[in-house]
């Protein structure tokens, strides 16, 4: 049933703005909330990095696979649907970043916080590239690394075989677990229907 166009729209909890010390700029706010919203931002800020270079791997190991296994046009289809759904989490990752470094460098003038800038830089679309992908003029020997790789927080502690191999596993888990629920879904209709 929909309401009437004049009556007022209700919103959702989740639609509700939050009204946090870094949205807050020209305003006096709690010094410990402040500092409690810099952890909260700085943590966000490192896990959407992880995540961006875990999508990054996975996504190269994808486009590696497809072009060296897969032929017809059937599997090139499920292959570039997938890689679609990785690009998109990607483009969530770096949004999110991009999102917890804004917060971040509002809180830090009044925090008086340095340093940060070292290890949160901005996060610009020459930077968002795989760990050994080179283009250009750049080869094997003379590309450099993006500093997503080089971020202390980043895991770079396995091998980028290891770490392809962990996102691989990662994905196929959260497909296996879609399938049984798709499975068990189809289940409880047929016995529905019945």
């Amino acid at each position: 049933m929909n309401p009437s166009p004049g009556a007022p729209k209700t919103l959702k909890p989740q639609d509700f703005p939050l009204y946090l010390p870094s949205a807050l700029n020209h305003l006096d706010c709690n010094h410990r909330l402040m500092k409690h919203e810099w952890k909260l931002w700085q943590a966000q800020a490192h896990d959407a990095l992880n995540e961006l270079c875990s999508h990054l791997r996975l996504c190269s190991h994808i486009y590696k696979f497809k072009d060296k296994n897969l032929r017809g046009q059937a599997a090139s289809t499920h292959a570039q649907n997938l890689i679609a759904r990785v690009e998109a989490k990607k483009d969530a990752a770096v949004a999110k970043y991009r999102c917890a470094r804004q917060a971040i460098e509002s809180l830090s003038c009044r925090l008086d916080e340095v340093g940060w800038e070292a290890t949160l830089r901005p996060l610009r679309h020459k930077d968002i590239w795989p760990m050994g992908d080179f283009t250009g003029d750049h080869t094997q020997g003379t590309g450099t690394i993006s500093w997503i790789w080089l971020t202390t927080n980043v895991d770079t502690s396995s091998s980028e075989n290891e770490s392809v191999q962990d996102c691989v596993q990662i994905e196929w888990c959260k497909a296996r677990a879609r399938a049984a629920r798709w499975s068990e879904e189809v289940e409880l209709l047929a016995e529905e229907m019945r």
